[in-house]
């Protein structure tokens, strides 16, 4: 990633612009083998790579308004996800919510959630997705969250990135959160008492050693949601930094006895280490569905191809 390029900026410009391309064309078609869908996973890859190794093309790539473009594109996938039930209580909606993600990866929608998440490390990228006019930051990502624990991870890195206080424009993503239920899906994520009650369906969705998985797809599976429980907690911390809406975040937290036994206990333990700023947690978790989502995937899990589900 930081070989150097003779041109990075036009590098990246046209890099990312043939990626948005093949993205209409790779919907168009509803072949998953497509070639238009293997270069899509390849240019996004190659967009990531750059970006780690290039940071200030993030803030450039956004004010040319790609970001937008990408949230609207991901907005359009998120589309065809069924949404919860809006007349249950939020109890009921963060559980359906959590059976929710283990519904069909979307392999373009994750090639999107990995740019989005390399751009977030960025102030500027991160000021303008908030401000995207097209589709919504907080909403179109909590949707995505139902096509899995990858793609759950990606989201939470992402809002995590994008909610810094360094942000110009976290009042406007803390209200998203707020009108697009968040606080209450990550509490129903965080609430031991919902997950036990129905153990059982989560274990035959996520695959447990019941459902005839391997003890270590097992293990990787419970990593993945200590890392999600882990970043759900940052989130929600964040939404009650102070700021417009913080008062709204912090009384609605303030209610949960699920917050009062997660709010004054150390998480970061459960991250895996050797995290860095540009690459995040979402590149050391190479197995699971998380796995899924590396760009390109890693070898150790070849059972886990595009095809599979």
């Amino acid at each position: 990633p930081k070989y150097a390029v003779r041109d990075p900026v036009k590098f990246a410009e046209a890099l990312v612009e043939k990626y948005l391309q093949d993205l209409t064309v790779a919907a168009a078609n509803a072949d998953g083998s497509s070639a238009a869908l293997d270069r899509c996973l390849l240019l996004s890859a190659a967009a990531v790579a750059l970006l780690q190794g290039h940071g200030l093309l993030a803030d450039h790539i956004a004010q040319l308004g790609y970001s937008g473009r990408l949230l609207s594109v991901l907005a359009s996938r998120t589309a065809k996800i069924p949404a919860a039930n809006a007349a249950a209580g939020p109890q009921q909606q963060g559980q359906q919510q959590q059976q929710q993600v283990t519904a069909a990866p979307d392999e373009l929608g994750g090639s999107i959630l990995r740019l989005l998440h390399q751009l977030a490390a960025a102030h500027g990228a991160s000021e303008a997705l908030a401000s995207a006019t097209g589709a919504p930051l907080v909403p179109t990502l909590v949707t995505a969250m139902a096509w899995g624990h990858g793609a759950s991870i990606l989201v939470l890195e992402t809002l995590k990135r994008a909610l810094d206080i360094g942000n110009r424009q976290r009042d406007t993503l803390v209200a998203q959160a707020l009108q697009a239920g968040l606080v209450d899906k990550l509490l129903g994520m965080l609430d031991w008492r919902s997950s036990s009650s129905s153990g059982d369906d989560n274990e035959q969705l996520a695959g447990a050693p019941g459902a005839g998985a391997s003890p270590q797809n097992s293990q990787a599976q419970d990593q993945e949601q200590a890392v999600e429980r882990a970043l759900a907690v940052d989130v929600l911390r964040l939404l009650a930094e102070d700021g417009s809406y913080s008062a709204r975040a912090s009384a609605a937290l303030a209610r949960s006895p699920v917050w009062a036994a997660y709010r004054d206990q150390r998480h970061d333990m459960f991250l895996p280490s050797g995290a860095t700023a540009e690459s995040g947690v979402v590149g050391l978790l190479t197995a699971g569905d998380t796995a899924r989502y590396a760009l390109p995937a890693p070898e150790s899990v070849p059972g886990q191809g595009r095809n599979a589900v």
